[in-house]
């Protein structure tokens, strides 16, 4: 378990003033990494041993909008894993309480096949902690059926939205899915992404939006073929 306290900058903020989503989910990735390193699990020791973790799926669950210059706490804790599915949630507090919790499942790779690990070519190096999302669950999300899309676009990976692990990071997700509906940027009240294939260099991705009864449902499929990269589902306030 870690626990950091952190300011948002402007540069992090939606043209609402508000902290943008992805913002978020890069300090809960950084925070993660420290965590990781602290009981000796470092992103380098992975891969020279042939691994690296991905995250799979991510829950976040605002009780209000987070703004620039307010000191937050962020805590984060990596629970007992199941099979080949690691779960960590996160906690973000100011001194009024809670801000936001959040739950996330993470996977080992075999970073040269691109092959699910089970947690036991870790061995015992990881130490499990109690779950502090607060039963905040990760949705299982399905691309709707028979519904009129209300909108779409296609947008390309570019080299400057990659990572070390060699495909579009996971925060980019979060922007390719709040940049359809900019004027509802910073009423987020709930955000579910499920990261279902990944996304390398130049591939292009096409985005739809569907009506659902607390905000919307986005696909992004893959151009040139029938696979989805992922899913997204966003409530507002």
């Amino acid at each position: 378990m870690r626990e950091e306290k952190h300011f948002f900058e402007g540069y992090e903020l939606t043209a609402a003033g508000t902290v943008r989503p992805s913002s978020i989910m890069r300090r809960l990735q950084e925070i993660a990494g420290r965590d990781l390193d602290s009981f000796g699990v470092t992103y380098q020791d992975l891969r020279d041993r042939n691994m690296a973790f991905v995250i799979s799926k991510i829950a976040i669950d605002f009780q209000r909008p987070l703004y620039e210059k307010v000191l937050y706490t962020i805590t984060t804790s990596a629970q007992e894993t199941h099979g080949a599915t690691f779960p960590r949630s996160f906690v973000i507090s100011d001194e009024k309480g809670v801000v936001c919790r959040v739950n996330s499942l993470w996977a080992l790779l075999d970073f040269e096949k691109r092959k699910l690990l089970r947690a036991t070519a870790l061995g015992d190096d990881l130490v499990h902690f109690p779950d502090l999302s607060d039963g905040l669950s990760c949705e299982r999300l399905f691309k709707p059926k028979d519904q009129e899309m209300i909108f779409g676009e296609t947008r390309k990976v570019y080299a400057s939205m990659l990572d070390r692990n060699h495909h579009l990071n996971n925060c980019n997700y979060a922007d390719l899915a709040t940049d359809l509906f900019p004027e509802q940027c910073g009423s987020e009240k709930e955000i579910h992404i499920t990261f279902q294939k990944e996304a390398r260099l130049a591939d292009e991705i096409n985005l739809e939006a569907f009506s659902d009864p607390d905000g919307v449902v986005i696909s992004g499929e893959f151009s040139g073929g029938e696979e989805t990269c992922f899913l997204c589902k966003i409530k507002y306030f």
